[in-house]
């Protein structure tokens, strides 16, 4: 365990991450703490906003979230095979073509629980710490992104493994109360301040995006690196726009403006559909 740490984090390792502007980098990993080791999540972060040479080494306790984690991957390697297969097809879905051969590696891979299966040029599939998940190298060439789409009902794939479900609502059925999590209202606007030039896409030169709440507007590459978005999976964002302005982006929800009120009469929702590997 502490072999392994010190290589992650080993000062050269940290400097060949800043040289390719990696800026989000890091893992979960066992360390000794009052006379027994604890599960500790242990990130590096970088941006251009530090002084040459400095970068932030984060630390998080997740001992209690590691031990349900680990329960959880125990419980599917010990599943019967159907139930195993059919969980390892839903995540090789979002990126290949599921073959009998992709499918065999992935299981051999549940199983060990340990090592990588490369399914794409741009996506392999990676166990260890007691999980497992998709990841996209940072140095791969990335999957093509979405093309630009109108803001239509329905579920949608998007560009990667993003996938989103928009619908258009009768307001009166809509509840827009106090005892609504924030989370959720976001993901609501008033269908009428949505202009039908808005468009469903990824990220393009000075698009700029205005959270709720907060009382400014910034570009999306500040609030990608304010909110610590991989680099390698900025591409690929989903988000709608009208031009440059922003009103809906993932994982935040609609923009500023955008609020359902008293004369609503229609509500659109879109719902980000979670990546299986966030699940797992």
């Amino acid at each position: 365990v502490t072999e392994k740490f010190n290589a992650v984090f080993a000062l050269d390792n940290i400097r060949e991450l800043v040289r390719h502007r990696i800026s989000n980098f890091g893992g979960d990993f066992q360390r000794y703490f009052n006379h027994e080791y604890h599960w500790v999540n242990v990130r590096v972060l970088f941006d251009e906003s530090l002084n040459p040479g400095e970068v932030v080494l984060c630390f998080r306790d997740v001992e209690e979230e590691k031990q349900v984690q680990l329960k959880q991957m125990e419980l599917l390697q010990n599943a019967d095979v159907p139930v195993r297969q059919t969980a390892l097809l839903a995540i090789l879905r979002r990126v290949c073509d599921p073959s009998a051969r992709r499918l065999e590696l992935a299981e051999k891979l549940l199983v060990r629980g340990t090592g990588a299966v490369q399914l794409s040029p741009h996506a392999r599939l990676r166990a260890g710490s007691g999980r497992i998940w998709l990841e996209h190298p940072p140095d791969a060439e990335p999957p093509a992104a979405a093309p630009c789409m109108p803001l239509e009902p329905g579920e949608w794939a998007l560009g990667g493994d993003f996938c989103v479900k928009i619908e258009i609502l009768d307001a009166k059925f809509v509840p827009l109360g106090p005892d609504v999590y924030k989370k959720d209202l976001n993901s609501l606007a008033d269908y009428a301040k949505i202009a039908s030039s808005v468009r469903l896409r990824t990220r393009q030169p000075g698009d700029r995006f205005a959270p709720r709440g907060r009382g400014v507007t910034k570009t999306l590459h500040r609030y990608f690196i304010e909110e610590k978005i991989p680099a390698p999976r900025r591409a690929l964002w989903p988000l709608a726009a009208d031009g440059s302005r922003v009103l809906w982006l993932w994982g935040a929800g609609f923009a500023e403006g955008t609020q359902p009120g008293p004369d609503t009469r229609q509500i659109i929702r879109i719902t980000p559909i979670p990546r299986v590997e966030d699940v797992l």
